[in-house]
C-alpha cells in the first residue's frame, strides 16, 4: 500500500440497535508480493437477489454475532476461504443504507497471508483480486444510471477487467478513496 494511510471510523465493540436489518462486509486489502488488492465476489447467477452481480464478501448479521466486524471475518470466510485468523481489522467505513433497506456497515481490514481460496459453491460463482491501485483512484470512477418503474436512479460504477462494479460496492470502494484524503 505504499504508505497509504486511510482515516477510518474506529471497530466498535458491538452491533447499534436499529430497526434496519443489518449487514457487514469485508473490504480486504492483500497485501502480497505482487500488487496489493482488495477481493471481491461476482455472486452465483442462481441467487434470487443480486444474481451474478460483483461485490464485498459480507452478509446479514446472525443472531450469534457479537460485532460488525465479526460478521464481516465470518461472512468472507464462508464465501471464499480467506483465513479470519490472518486477517487485522483496522476499522470502518460510514455504514450506508440501500434499496432493500438494509443498513450496510464496511469493515476494512487487512492481510498478508497467502490463502487458499474457493468460492463458496452455490453463492459465489468467482473471487476477483481487483487491484488497490484501480480502487484508490477516484478518476476511475464514474456515474451511471438506470430507469426502473419510471425512476431514474444514479449510481457510481467501476470497471476492471471484464466485471462492472456498481450499486453499493462501487459506493464503498469509492468511499475508501476518500478516506485517504
Amino acid at each position: 500500500m505504499n504508505g497509504t494511510r486511510f482515516k477510518l471510523l474506529p471497530s466498535g465493540l458491538q452491533w447499534h440497535a436499529s430497526e434496519k436489518p443489518q449487514s457487514a462486509v469485508l473490504v480486504l486489502l492483500c497485501i502480497d508480493q505482487h500488487e496489493p488488492y482488495t477481493l471481491l465476489t461476482r455472486r452465483s447467477p442462481d441467487l434470487l437477489h443480486h444474481a451474478g452481480q460483483i461485490s464485498l464478501p459480507g452478509g446479514k448479521r446472525a443472531i450469534r454475532d457479537v460485532s460488525p466486524e465479526h460478521t464481516a471475518l465470518r461472512e468472507a470466510e464462508e464465501e471464499t476461504g480467506v483465513d479470519a485468523r490472518h486477517i487485522s481489522t483496522l476499522g470502518r467505513l460510514p455504514a450506508l443504507e440501500v434499496s432493500s433497506g438494509f443498513e450496510i456497515i464496511p469493515v476494512v481490514g487487512t492481510t498478508s497471508a497467502n490463502h487458499n481460496l474457493r468460492p463458496q459453491p452455490g453463492e459465489v460463482d468467482e473471487i476477483i483480486m481487483c487491484p488497490l491501485q484501480l480502487v484508490l483512484d477516484s478518476g476511475n470512477y464514474r456515474t451511471d444510471s438506470l430507469v426502473k418503474n419510471g425512476v431514474r436512479r444514479d449510481f457510481l460504477a467501476l470497471d476492471f477487467e471484464s466485471h462492472y462494479i456498481w450499486g453499493a460496492t462501487a459506493r464503498i470502494l469509492f468511499s475508501l478513496t476518500e478516506s485517504t484524503q
